[in-house]
């Protein structure tokens, strides 16, 4: 396994015990942990992680904060894990040229969720 730089985002057992596994595998260095994202915005300079995992329940309150994250750092992969759910979502972004050739052929490029 390549080597990987993580931060974890979480107020929570769930975060602290996330934290504490991945300190303990080989190749992954956690380095930082903030209990909010506004908190882990002000650390993403200095640490410099490869991924961020969210370890909470995504609310309608602390959506709008991941979507402020992934805007802001496009080439950041986000990783929320969610105990409630035992789901583990990776969300990535990728910025286009802004002429119309590029987003028609992003648009076909989506697959088709409702047939």
């Amino acid at each position: 396994m390549n080597s990987r730089r993580v931060l974890v985002i979480g107020n929570s057992l769930f975060a602290e015990t996330l934290s504490d596994l991945l300190a303990g595998v080989p190749g992954i260095s956690v380095v930082g942990e903030a209990d909010n994202t506004e908190t882990a915005l002000s650390l993403l300079r200095s640490v410099c992680p490869d991924v961020i995992i969210v370890a909470d329940s995504v609310t309608a309150e602390n959506s709008s904060d991941l979507v402020g994250l992934v805007v802001t750092h496009p080439q950041l992969p986000l990783i929320r894990a969610d105990l409630n759910t035992n789901t583990v979502q990776v969300i990535t972004s990728r910025c286009v040229s802004a002429r119309r050739e590029d987003l028609l052929a992003v648009l076909d490029q989506l697959p088709q969720r409702c047939e």
